[in-house]
């Protein structure tokens, strides 16, 4: 697997971050982490991750959880990033907003 990851790829393939802009995506946490991944170029790893999405889809699917799908993604994107507190606190700053 490459150690290169999906945001050092935006400009070095055509359209990608065309897709990426368009991603419904309700969060700069989401956007982040989406950035952070790596990008899998290996046939067998590549493999091994849309076999997961198959099996995640297959599971969604075969309960009675499709419904509460839109709720989930509501609440993922009332998610707060905090990263920038905890990295106040860290360096021990006073924490001035409210």
């Amino acid at each position: 697997m490459s150690t290169k990851t999906l945001r050092n790829n935006l400009d070095k393939i055509h359209g990608l971050r065309y897709i990426v802009e368009h991603l419904d995506l309700h969060s700069g946490l989401a956007k982040r982490l989406l950035l952070s991944l790596p990008f899998i170029t290996d046939k067998t790893l590549l493999d091994r991750e849309f076999s997961n999405i198959e099996e995640a889809l297959n599971s969604i699917k075969s309960s009675n959880s499709v419904g509460i799908i839109p709720e989930v993604c509501i609440k993922l994107g009332q998610l707060h990033d905090i990263q920038g507190t905890i990295r106040r606190i860290s360096s021990k700053e006073i924490l001035d907003d409210v």
